[in-house]
């Protein structure tokens, strides 16, 4: 790669890792539910779309491109997607009903329910539940998985870009869980979402396609909604 392209992306990936962390603590925490946190929120849903294209318009040999074409390499991907989707829900859930863990959870069934209301998807709850499982997934996983880790898989080794990726996805979710839990509560379950990222991380660059890993996000997250809404409701 020509020293100048590298240099800009670079420089595209620390924008790319720091801004969504950024944002989430201005329109979850500081100015959650006002108007100009949902602007916040709304720039920062546009920056995870359109960041990566205007990155890859700055640099050139972008990796792995042809993705969309070779549609049973996406169908392929699908198997290990569900398995291991179908594996982190089932867990998440079994912790959640029969382990002291879960009892944590619901220690803070109040808090969530506030924070829920907060920030004005109460009502709505089971089909926001239902779009950020299967239409942000996606979006995330284009942007941490494809643009994030793929850039970095391509400009250091495998375990830097590993860390650099998943502590960057890790990131926007302390800030969001440590709105719900304690700090270490929210260590604790976003550890277990960079855990979670590296997983699908090695699943991206082991099939070199989104299908299977958007697959497995959307069923966690499935699971996660599932467990909110027996916190809000139940």
């Amino acid at each position: 790669m020509n020293p100048n392209h590298r240099v800009r992306l670079w420089i595209s990936l620390l924008l790319a890792m720091t801004v969504p962390m950024a944002g989430s603590l201005f329109y979850f925490v500081v100015l959650a539910g006002t108007p100009l946190g949902n602007a916040i929120f709304l720039f920062t849903k546009l920056f995870l779309v359109f960041w990566p294209i205007a990155a890859i318009a700055l640099t050139t040999g972008f990796h792995r491109t042809g993705m969309a074409f070779d549609w049973r390499k996406h169908f392929h991907a699908l198997p290990l997607g569900g398995l291991s989707g179908l594996l982190i829900a089932g867990a998440i859930i079994l912790l959640y009903l029969f382990t002291p863990l879960g009892e944590y959870v619901r220690l803070h069934a109040h808090d969530v329910r506030v924070k829920v209301e907060e920030i004005g998807v109460l009502e709505h709850y089971i089909l926001f539940g239902i779009f950020v499982s299967m239409v942000h997934s996606f979006l995330e996983e284009y942007y941490w998985r494809w643009f994030v880790f793929g850039s970095l898989d391509r400009l250091v080794r495998p375990l830097p870009a590993y860390f650099l990726a998943n502590l960057a996805f890790a990131a926007h979710h302390y800030v969001i869980l440590g709105c719900y839990f304690s700090l270490w509560g929210a260590f604790f379950f976003g550890t277990c979402v960079g855990l979670g990222g590296a997983l699908w991380c090695w699943m991206y660059r082991k099939q070199n396609s989104l299908a299977g890993i958007w697959l497995s996000h959307t069923l966690v997250d499935l699971a996660i909604f599932s467990i909110g809404y027996n916190l809000i409701f139940g």
